[in-house]
């Protein structure tokens, strides 16, 4: 009986050590949500969850199936493809709203999820728009 417990008692701990990990990144993702548009890093962030930054890394990469920087850039693109269908924002203005200090990076960033420029994207929501509201 004792060892028994013993083994319940370690799942428990077990279980509960897990939980804690999976709410660390749940912290970390709606941080982001929040915050997407400042600066943020692994560093950051691991502060944020009192943990270690390539821990929080590999626990992140685990809970996620991505990066945190994967995370972080699909967040931040989806943010300014609404920017990009909504408004008639410069990508300049864009790419600082979103977070980005450089607008060659976005541009990177943008291309690298999306296969399209920010210009481009737009340009071909806009196409698309115009033909559904057409028929």
């Amino acid at each position: 009986e004792w060892f028994k417990q013993s083994i319940l008692n370690i799942m428990q701990l077990h279980d509960e050590r897990q939980d804690k990990l999976k709410n660390a990144v749940r912290l970390v993702c709606d941080y982001i949500a929040l915050h997407y548009d400042q600066q943020l890093s692994l560093d950051i962030m691991a502060d944020f969850v009192y943990m270690n930054p390539s821990y929080l890394s590999r626990l992140f990469k685990h809970e996620t199936g991505r990066s945190f920087i994967e995370y972080l850039t699909s967040v931040r693109i989806e943010k300014a493809k609404t920017f990009l269908t909504t408004t008639n924002m410069k990508v300049n203005d864009i790419a600082e709203k979103v977070g980005y200090l450089s607008v060659k990076s976005f541009i990177r960033a943008c291309k690298r999820v999306t296969g399209l420029t920010p210009i481009e994207y737009r340009n071909k929501i806009s196409i698309r728009s115009t033909l559904t509201s057409k028929e």
